[in-house]
């Protein structure tokens, strides 16, 4: 026997088993045995105290929900903003927060397009202390997390149609020297050298 406000039949209930949290089929399937007098709708009060009781629960879910978002939008935010007040880093090797990259997937032996959302850093195994693995989280557009060494990451070129054409890789370039008030006419020669030298070197792997 059902309740006699759900319009659902027996046959239809059962197809939202599956798909359905057992409170609300338990609710659903439950005898209220309500009734209408002088257009009043009559409940047990145990029937209206499980239903408030789901309302509740669900209420607070919603409110969790709305409020984990709110921070990670704060989050987002905060981080955009960051990211707008720091001066880009000549020679950094560091795709930024935002970025569009691509990371080859095995499963589907290609490159995909996936957006930079942070990193983070391992020990080089022991090896040295100051050498470490640096890894680039990204995110791809279902909202799945992945991650990759930054070697193994790909800057997107302009005018690739795909991964494997867009896809260029991360140059591990040294950094650029920077002539100052105290070097001399010499040093500053040099460093104007080197400088040329790494443009050139970052301008064949655009």
């Amino acid at each position: 026997m059902r309740n006699n406000f759900c319009r659902l039949v027996e046959p239809e209930l059962k197809k939202l088993e599956a798909d359905v949290p057992l409170d609300l089929m338990g609710m659903l399937w439950s005898p209220f045995h309500m009734t209408e007098r002088n257009g009043y709708i009559h409940v047990p009060v145990e029937s209206f105290q499980e239903i408030t009781d789901f309302l509740t629960d669900h209420a607070l879910h919603l409110a969790a929900a709305r409020q984990q978002h709110a921070a990670q939008d704060v989050l987002q935010q905060r981080l955009a903003e960051a990211e707008k007040r720091l001066d880009p880093v000549d020679g950094d090797l560091l795709p930024a927060v935002g970025s569009k990259v691509f990371i080859h997937l095995a499963r589907s032996d290609s490159w995909a397009e996936h957006t930079v959302v942070g990193y983070y850093a391992w020990d080089n195994h022991g090896l040295d202390k100051n050498v470490h693995r640096v890894f680039v989280r990204v995110r791809d557009s279902q909202g799945y997390l992945n991650a990759r060494l930054l070697n193994d990451i790909r800057l997107a070129s302009p005018g690739g149609a795909d991964g494997e054409k867009a896809a260029s890789p991360v140059v591990n370039l040294p950094r650029r020297k920077v002539k100052t008030e105290h070097s001399t006419a010499e040093e500053d020669a040099q460093a104007d050298a080197w400088n040329a030298a790494l443009d050139a070197v970052q301008e064949l792997n655009r």
